[in-house]
């Protein structure tokens, strides 16, 4: 596949080469510097992705926490107990 979009790529320069000349030039001027900065923005928000991700499992994981904590609370009866507590503070 990425034979096949080089060779593309390749054919479709040398024809705007031939019908638009130093035109030609100048689209690459463009086209390279978009090109980089393109994937220099996509590796940064790749990045960043993992970043939030790791910040998302640590959320999950409290709020199954506090999930598991409320369950054992309503299981053994220990609402007064902890109402009591709650009110303490």
């Amino acid at each position: 596949m990425t034979a096949n979009a080089t060779v593309t790529v390749a054919l479709l320069l040398i024809m705007m080469a031939v019908k638009l000349r130093l035109a030609t030039l100048f689209c690459l001027a463009v086209a390279i510097p978009a090109l980089t900065l393109s994937l220099i923005l996509s590796g940064a928000m790749g990045i960043n992705m993992m970043q939030l991700q790791d910040v998302m499992d640590k959320r999950i994981y409290m709020i199954r926490e506090i999930m598991k904590g409320i369950r054992i609370v309503k299981c053994y009866a220990w609402e007064a107990a902890m109402e009591a507590i709650a009110r303490f503070w």
